[in-house]
């Protein structure tokens, strides 16, 4: 089975951790794979994670909203202010 997914060019083992678990019919054998390979990719922390993404929201002054930590927009926590 040839993996589309390459993890790390250098690290096959984790290559073939991903296809054996794309493989495997068995759910807890599977979970058990990618808890495996969970760990060893925390062990080696191959990438570092920096992504921070900044949201700027424009707001009529006329609608009470206030951003949410989650970053989701929910309309229904919106309310128009009366004049």
């Amino acid at each position: 089975m040839t993996s589309r997914f390459t993890c790390c060019p250098d690290r096959k083992d984790w290559d073939a951790l991903i296809e054996k678990a794309q493989a495997t019919v068995d759910d807890r054998n599977r979970v058990d794979l990618y808890k495996r390979l969970q760990r060893e990719l925390y062990e080696e922390a191959p990438f570092i994670f920096a992504h921070n993404v900044e949201d700027i929201y424009g707001v009529s002054n006329r609608v009470e909203w206030k951003p949410r930590q989650d970053e989701m927009v929910w309309a229904a926590e919106m309310r128009v202010r009366r004049s």
